[in-house]
Parts: C-alpha cells; sequence; structure tokens
C-alpha cells in the first residue's frame, strides 16, 4: 500500500469498527508528523492510544523486489475512535 492512502483507508476503517475497537497500522515513525495529515487526522474522531517502535527497518517490496534503501523507521499505531467529550487530536496541534 503506498503510504499516500494510508489516511483515505484509515478513514474508512474506522467507520468499520465498534466504539471499543482499534485499528492497527503499520507506518513510518514520522507518518503524523506532516501538518497536513494531522490536519487530517484530527477530523477522523480517532487518537493513538499507542505506538509500537518496530526495531531495525521493515523491509517492503516493490514488485517482488526489497527495496533497501528506505532510511526511515517504521511503527505499528493502535488507533481508537474517540470517546464522546474527549479532545480531538486537532487541539493539540501547535498552531504559530
Amino acid at each position: 500500500m503506498p503510504f499516500s492512502k494510508a489516511l483515505p483507508i484509515l478513514a474508512h476503517c474506522l467507520t468499520l469498527i465498534k466504539r471499543s475497537g482499534r485499528c492497527l497500522f503499520i507506518l513510518p515513525l514520522d507518518f503524523f508528523s506532516s501538518k497536513q495529515r494531522a490536519e487530517v487526522f484530527g477530523l477522523m474522531g480517532a487518537y493513538i492510544h499507542r505506538v509500537y517502535r518496530i526495531v531495525g527497518r521493515v523491509a517492503y517490496l516493490r514488485d517482488g523486489e526489497e527495496e533497501s534503501h528506505r532510511q526511515i523507521y517504521d511503527a505499528i499505531f493502535d488507533i481508537r475512535l474517540s470517546a464522546p467529550g474527549m479532545q480531538s487530536a486537532e487541539e493539540f496541534i501547535w498552531k504559530p
């Protein structure tokens, strides 16, 4: 899956789970660091419950060949729906 499609897929997954459910995604550790992604994620009504860092680099395949030039570490993001009244992720984004 190209990482550019991760947010639309995550948004769809969040519509499929129950309030007590969770979505687990393997993504680059800095995936939510971009301002645009953080803002979009903040509107989804979800939050990152926990991040499980993966030791070493994940070898992804492209056309059956290992991509050995990746210099990014990955993590498993445990993403859950926000409870009613819970602060949204958007409120935690620093805006100068």
